[in-house]
């Protein structure tokens, strides 16, 4: 049958895909028409004929499906051939209904998950990812995670409302800012004192914390601005509250421990961040990561970033620092994730790094 509510919003049921709120646009490619076209035609030629007006319902049937998608594609402004073209129209789709109801904190929800579902599976133009950065970001900034905001508000959203819209958004940011540049787009918009925001607003909220810590490190690797924002809006001590109060979380853990490194990675404020890393316990529970979650590899290899850029930052090697690493055990548990994972490069880097300090201390 023809679908009839293409590119709309559908309100109080789920429709395709996982979170089912947006329906995409132009998803019938050519192929599956063409299929339907000599189906009908295969049944028009074995039907007798007094049974051919069967036969006539099912071509006007497929004619119908056609046009309805030759419709929903001309709307969308699509013109594309291929299913990646139209997986793009879908992307756009997704953003401009976002922006179109941005008080509407459901779509707003829904938008995100469904941009973090699948908007990021296939490579996107700048301009698109940029408006989508955007839109994400504007809603968060329209629905702040603090409740104490909202108190000239006649509706207030629920606690679980704004929870899922901002765990949706953090998700979506994390996998934006690791793509291309995308990390400077989120910075711009924000990004580094909202998540921080919704991080301090939910402290209690596993996946949340996760996914932010993930939308942090993308953002600050590698982009000083970030890293200005992260040293002047209190995300360190976010990141590591976070890592305090989830231990047995793996992902919580690994994705702490990339951000921290992010923060802490050779720029304008590296230095400064790399100091109040260590002087907030950062060291320490770096390392218990470590010890307590030795069969990830690549949390390992996170937490041996960290600590290698607090320990030797920029070329410089901090002996405050590395003595903490030492007294906690950093030497023994990088040498075992270094002989364990064949690809923790950075592993066997920081434990000879910590060897050599050692001798020289």
């Amino acid at each position: 049958h023809a679908p009839r509510e293409y590119g709309r919003v559908v309100e109080g049921q789920r429709a395709r895909g996982r979170y089912g709120c947006l329906r995409p646009m132009g998803q019938h490619d050519s192929a599956g028409l063409w299929f339907a076209w000599v189906t009908a035609a295969a049944d028009w030629n074995r039907r007798g004929t007094a049974r051919k007006p069967r036969s006539v319902a099912l071509l006007l049937a497929v004619l119908g499906l056609t046009l309805s998608t030759v419709e929903a594609r001309a709307q969308a402004g699509c013109d594309c051939s291929t299913r990646q073209g139209c997986e793009q129209c879908s992307f756009n789709q997704v953003v401009r209904v976002m922006v179109a109801k941005e008080q509407d904190i459901a779509t707003q929800t829904h938008g995100c998950a469904k941009l973090a579902l699948k908007g990021t599976a296939l490579p996107r133009a700048e301009d698109s990812l940029a408006r989508s950065v955007e839109a994400v970001t504007g809603a968060m900034k329209t629905f702040p995670a603090d409740q104490g905001k909202y108190m000239q508000l006649a509706a207030i959203p629920s606690y679980s409302k704004l929870l899922a819209l901002h765990q949706s958004c953090c998700e979506t940011l994390a996998k934006l800012a690791g793509i291309g540049s995308q990390h400077s787009q989120a910075q711009q918009a924000g990004g580094v004192e909202l998540v921080t925001a919704a991080m301090l607003a939910f402290p209690s909220e596993q996946p949340l914390q996760a996914k932010a810590l993930a939308a942090l490190g993308n953002i600050v690797q590698g982009n000083a601005p970030a890293q200005n924002a992260a040293y002047s809006g209190g995300s360190m001590h976010a990141a590591l509250a976070a890592m305090i109060a989830f231990p047995d979380s793996s992902v919580v853990q690994e994705n702490g421990c990339h951000a921290l490194g992010g923060m802490a990675e050779g720029a304008e404020r590296g230095e400064e961040l790399a100091d109040e890393i260590g002087a907030a316990g950062g060291i320490a529970t770096i390392v218990g990561a470590m010890q307590k979650h030795t069969g990830r590899w690549m949390l390992q290899q996170f937490c041996c970033s960290a600590l290698f850029e607090l320990v030797a930052g920029g070329g410089t090697t901090h002996s405050g620092h590395a003595a903490t690493a030492i007294a906690a055990g950093a030497v023994e548990v990088a040498e075992i994730a270094g002989k364990k994972h064949k690809h923790a490069q950075k592993c066997r880097k920081l434990a000879e790094k910590l060897v050599a300090t050692k001798q020289e201390l």
